[in-house]
């Protein structure tokens, strides 16, 4: 092979590296084998009740799970929600406050931040800073947002992470500015 073939090749060898290692770096959208965008509320209510959680609708048509302990992202999390926009999943909401916590809520924010830090630093957005006690990690790779919140409601503390998908989100703001 001459000169110019192995630049060539190796600079398409570099590329194909750079392209496989940008696609594994994305925010991961598959919790508990449930894929926002992808899976259809039959499938999630499904996969939920294989997993032997009961599963309630909630009025505004989510589906929800709430038990003592669910584990998720080296957490404990006692309340699960999750959203639908056309039939397919949309949003997975974990929460857990203070009274219902075998953890602080504090800790676990911190955790759960640290967690995510160093898994998705890059896709980490600037959150103006809150006086009222509330702070807020976002990250987003313009598919996926991820929100981790620590707040405060009705005098107690919670914190709540979110998985949320972007296409679907724009297309539920949308229909709701549509009806205006």
């Amino acid at each position: 092979m001459d000169r110019p073939s192995i630049i060539r090749w190796t600079l398409i060898i570099v590329l194909f590296q750079f392209v496989q290692i940008s696609c594994y770096s994305q925010i991961s959208r598959t919790i508990w084998g449930m894929t926002l965008g992808k899976s259809s509320k039959q499938q999630v209510r499904t996969r939920l009740k294989n997993k032997g959680y009961i599963v309630q609708k909630e009025p505004n048509g989510s589906l929800s799970v709430k038990v003592d302990n669910i584990n998720f992202g080296g957490a404990v999390w006692t309340y699960v929600s999750f959203s639908f926009v056309n039939g397919f999943l949309s949003q997975v909401w974990f929460q857990n406050n203070e009274i219902e916590s075998p953890i602080r809520v504090d800790d676990t924010y911190e955790k759960i931040e640290m967690s995510l830090d160093k898994k998705y630093q890059k896709y980490r957005l600037n959150v103006p800073a809150y006086d009222d006690g509330y702070t807020m990690s976002h990250y987003s790779d313009s598919k996926t947002n991820i929100t981790l919140v620590l707040g405060t409601y009705h005098n107690t503390r919670y914190v709540s992470l979110s998985y949320e998908d972007d296409y679907l989100k724009e297309k539920q703001n949308q229909r709701e500015n549509d009806e205006l």
